[in-house]
């Protein structure tokens, strides 16, 4: 039920990389997994933040590489999203 609505809310992919950086905290601190987490990844959960702040990295470091890369005398356009590639 939990996992329905995360997906509703944020999709497969997100959920699923949400979950991801969960069980890589989990494994990196030895810590069992509680009977929920569902918390963590709504509103103003840890998970959610490290997911959106990854995300921004990302973004900005592929936006600074696009923006560096030119074709001809042609250069990419700035507004150029990440999710686009």
């Amino acid at each position: 039920m939990e996992h329905e609505r995360l997906v509703e809310k944020n999709g497969e992919k997100v959920t699923h990389q949400m979950i991801s950086i969960l069980d890589n905290w989990y494994l990196t601190k030895g810590k069992k997994p509680y009977k929920s987490d569902y918390h963590t990844m709504v509103g103003t959960g840890w998970v959610l933040n490290r997911f959106n702040e990854d995300k921004y990295s990302a973004e900005h470091i592929m936006r600074q590489h696009l923006l560096s890369f030119r074709v001809g005398s042609m250069t990419l356009r700035e507004t150029t999203s990440f999710a686009e590639y």
